[in-house]
C-alpha cells in the first residue's frame, strides 16, 4: 500500500511463485494478516501479503544461518 491508495495488479503470477517458492514464510505471512484482520478489521492485499513473505522468508534464513554458525562453533 502506498499511502491510502493500494497498489493493485492483475498478474497473480508472482503471488503464486512466491506462496510455492517460501511456503513457511507464506503461511507466517497468512497468520499475520489473520490477526491484523481480527485486531484492525483490516485485509492485507495480495501485494502487501507476497512482500512480507519474501521478508518474512529473509529474516528465516537468517536466523537460520545464525543458528547453523553457533552449531559449528
Amino acid at each position: 500500500m502506498l499511502g491510502k491508495r493500494g497498489v493493485c495488479s492483475e498478474d497473480e503470477s508472482l503471488h503464486d511463485v512466491v506462496r510455492d517458492k517460501y511456503p513457511i514464510a507464506y503461511q507466517c505471512a497468512v497468520k499475520i494478516d489473520s490477526h491484523i484482520q481480527q485486531k484492525y478489521l483490516y485485509a492485507l492485499s495480495a501485494e502487501e501479503r507476497m512482500f512480507l513473505t519474501i521478508h518474512i522468508e529473509r529474516v528465516r534464513k537468517e536466523t537460520l544461518a545464525l543458528q547453523e554458525d553457533a552449531d559449528e562453533a
